[in-house]
């Protein structure tokens, strides 16, 4: 019975890592390059920067997820919170965390995608970029449907 129970208590504990294909990545890809504006917030600083969608293939080249976290959910914005809009709304968000995780609002993904390495301080680079070119935007608020999500 205690072989048992040490059995069950070590799959509880042990990350599940799903092969890419379950991680939608392609379709988070797509969900991008369709995006007609983006918003990126910087939480660091509580600063909304407009930016330019013409680089959005140059972001969708740098992810690459490497599996699932386990499940655990900060409950924050991120540091840094790319919000996406089609159509004149907002249609989803990605916030990029600390711990390398992507934060896929409105997904397929029932918690945070982890990063490979590189492609968290290609992503980082990449907004840290984009927000040192972008517009500062006064006056702009997160959209409530993205604090419904958090």
């Amino acid at each position: 019975m205690k072989t048992l129970l040490l059995a069950a208590l070590l799959l509880l504990g042990c990350k599940s890592v799903k092969p890419p294909e379950d991680l939608h990545v392609d379709q988070l890809r797509q969900t991008i390059l369709g995006a007609e504006e983006l918003v990126i917030f910087d939480q660091t600083k509580n600063v909304f920067y407009q930016s330019s969608t013409s680089r959005l293939p140059e972001l969708v080249g740098h992810i690459e997820i490497k599996e699932m976290d386990n499940g655990h959910d900060c409950l924050c914005y991120a540091n840094f919170v790319l919000i996406f809009y089609k159509d004149g709304k907002y249609d989803f968000a990605l916030g990029l965390h600390p711990g390398m995780g992507l934060r896929w609002t409105n997904s397929p993904w029932l918690a945070d995608g982890l990063l490979d390495e590189f492609a968290y301080v290609l992503m980082l680079d990449w907004i840290q970029t984009e927000m040192k070119n972008g517009e500062i935007l006064k006056g702009y608020t997160i959209p409530e449907v993205l604090i419904e999500q958090q």
